[in-house]
């Protein structure tokens, strides 16, 4: 087994299973000693101290109790003939000569599981890459235990946690994602992500126009309720539906209770559908509401400065978000997922 060292905090790199330290990554890769998976203790062959615990422990060969292990070419010690640069003496490093090996009832394992860790640090990766406010997909477990795939922004920081998995409890993360405006506090939009058994990374939200014939409990925020959620609705679906209807409505979703939901137009509030999560209708992703449509002018304000807001707001509901200069106050430009616009493209 070769030998996957990691950088020391004082210098130097060792590998995390047999302890050997070494100068460079190319020496470990050079090295005739192959790694064999448990911890060592690394040194000229007689200054390697093999501490055993607890001290008092009897190992039944008539020598104990000793602090130091006492076994004639004990493989762990003085039984190995390692090439690391800590028993060639190129590299000083007093922790690596000592190996602490618990011995206590219950507790002989003599090293920690890699394979778990290396897990772990696998998804503080992908955890890294991904920020509150983005579009993510999640898989892990809901509430109840099952596998769960939520796709939606990212509502919250995660959060450290303990998570049952095969029985016993372990490290976790808690992730919150559903329509952007929904309250992270809601535990449908909980996933638990579990080292070797959750993932999560950056998506491309779906795009306006993709058209999709499904139940209704498919649609992202439906389930939670979100208030702000939006849809393009083409009526009702199924397998003998084949396109959606024209023309298109504006739509909104809100439960009514009893497991029944209401599709309702944005505009008048007249409800186009009403259902439960299986009922089977079209539907694509629509823009989210433009937060300053319905923004009164300010009191005082003459007609002319009232064009002047409502000529500047109209991109904004195609382009995205205005950006305006730090000192100057100046528009330059809207700001879009993933896209920037300039001023100077939409007067130019």
């Amino acid at each position: 087994m070769r030998h996957r060292v990691r950088l020391r905090p004082e210098g130097g790199y060792q590998c995390p299973q047999c302890r050997a330290g070494f100068i460079t990554e190319s020496r470990a890769l050079g090295a005739s000693f192959a790694c064999p998976g448990v911890p060592l203790a690394h040194g000229h062959r007689y200054e390697r101290e093999h501490v055993l615990y607890p001290f008092s422990y009897d190992r039944g060969d008539g020598y104990g109790p000793d602090r130091l292990c006492d076994v004639i070419d004990c493989p762990l010690c003085v039984g190995h003939a390692c090439d690391c640069d800590v028993c060639t003496d190129r590299l000083k490093a007093l922790s690596l000569k000592v190996l602490h090996d618990s011995q206590e009832s219950g507790n002989r394992k003599r090293s920690p599981n890699w394979k778990e860790i290396e897990m772990a640090e696998d998804l503080m990766e992908m955890l890294a890459k991904v920020k509150p406010g983005d579009f993510v997909t999640a898989f892990g477990k809901d509430t109840r235990g099952h596998e769960v795939t939520r796709t939606g922004t990212l509502l919250a920081q995660p959060e450290d946690m303990k998570a049952t998995h095969n029985g016993r409890k372990m490290k976790a993360v808690r992730v919150r994602v559903g329509e952007r405006g929904s309250d992270p506090a809601a535990r449908s939009t909980w996933t638990t992500l579990i080292p070797g058994h959750g993932t999560i990374r950056a998506t491309e939200p779906p795009q306006s126009g993709v058209w999709t014939n499904g139940q209704l409990g498919k649609v992202p925020g439906v389930r939670e309720g979100s208030p702000s959620l939006r849809v393009h609705f083409g009526g009702k679906g199924g397998k003998r539906s084949q396109e959606p209807m024209e023309p298109v409505v504006l739509a909104g979703v809100r439960h009514i209770g009893d497991g029944r939901y209401e599709i309702f137009d944005v505009d008048d509030d007249a409800v186009l559908l009403t259902g439960t999560l299986q009922t089977q209708i079209w539907w694509a992703h629509a823009p989210e509401a433009d937060e300053h449509q319905d923004q009164e002018p300010e009191a005082g304000e003459d007609d002319q400065e009232q064009a002047d807001h409502e000529s500047e707001r109209e991109p904004e509901r195609f382009l995205g978000k205005p950006v305006h200069h730090l000192v100057t106050g100046q528009l330059v430009g809207y700001w879009a997922p993933h896209k920037f616009t300039p001023i100077e493209e939409i007067r130019g």
